[in-house]
């Protein structure tokens, strides 16, 4: 649901795309979350190899599909030239080649400052509580205070500022939530908390409008939802959609692009009905992507 809600803010150029804005402080926070908990059952030892890994995990991916979406951007040259095209400079390799390839970077970044910290802290409650109240006040502050004028103007850096409360949030959680004997087991009143915040925050965005703070709630009572969630048997298509999130997340925007330039070179009026005929195709199209692409071990690497 969370890749469905980021395809959607992509696709919604003509229509309000509020309702999926919940959906990069999901997955900010849960991924935090998992990484403070691995931390914090880990000597700081193990720091350097585990960052390793996770640079292999997330910055190899980020490189390829950014040569991808830099390979689209050449045909679309060849057979668009009247469409804006933006090929940028060496800050593809912070940013990506694709506006939404920012993420990657930037969890790897915050996983890799967030493990330390709660491998120091460890299981020590008075560390952790300390900590804890500091990355909360953290995400607090940083939400809403305005974005700084020395901050780079770049579209994919404010999207990285507008991030750092949920990963600041995801740390909270993991500092104070589950132990390493709760880890893994469902808890109903979690979920219902989450539920109750979720429907909160998403109700006064609708609203308010924008809000940076009540997306980051919103993210987190999805999430607390999400982990509180009792254990089921779900559809393999479920599963199989949940498993490829990842890949979906990375290639989606390539499908928008391409219906969006189709869309151009049709004139087609920009309407409703073309957000959500974009949404339905990437939705479809990069799923279908993500699961090829994991079927053979050389490719499974960029999905999964």
């Amino acid at each position: 649901m969370g890749a469905l809600a980021i395809i959607w803010i992509h696709a919604a150029a003509n229509t309000s795309n509020l309702l999926g804005r919940f959906a990069v402080p999901f997955f900010t926070c849960v991924g935090i979350l998992l990484v403070v908990e691995k931390g914090r059952r880990e000597s700081l030892v193990a720091w350097p190899r585990w960052a390793l890994a996770r640079a292999r995990r997330l910055y190899l991916p980020f490189l390829a599909w950014s040569a991808v979406y830099l390979a689209f951007k050449v045909v679309k040259k060849g057979l668009a030239p009247e469409q804006a095209n933006d090929f940028g400079g060496w800050e593809m390799l912070v940013w990506g080649g694709a506006y939404h390839l920012w993420f990657l970077p930037f969890m790897l970044m915050a996983s890799v400052a967030a493990f330390p910290i709660a491998s120091l802290a460890g299981n020590h409650w008075p560390a952790r509580v300390a900590l804890a109240g500091v990355a909360g006040a953290a995400a607090v502050w940083i939400a809403l205070l305005p974005c700084p004028g020395q901050w780079p103007a770049d579209h994919s850096a404010r999207c990285v500022w507008d991030a750092l409360p949920s990963a600041f949030v995801g740390c909270c959680w993991g500092l104070l939530g589950r132990s390493s004997r709760t880890a893994g087991h469902p808890s109903r009143l979690g979920l219902w908390l989450g539920v109750a915040l979720f429907l909160f925050a998403m109700t006064a965005l609708a609203v308010l409008g924008r809000s940076i703070l009540l997306e980051t709630a919103a993210g987190l009572g999805f999430g607390m939802a999400a982990i509180g969630w009792p254990a089921m048997k779900f559809p393999p298509l479920v599963v199989t959609l949940g498993q490829l999130a990842y890949g979906i997340y990375c290639s989606h925007l390539l499908f928008i692009k391409i219906g969006e330039s189709l869309a151009a070179k049709l004139h087609l009026p920009s309407t409703t009905g073309l957000d959500i005929a974009l949404f339905l195709a990437a939705a479809i199209l990069s799923s279908a992507c993500a699961w090829w692409l994991a079927r053979w071990r050389a490719t499974r690497w960029l999905v999964a």
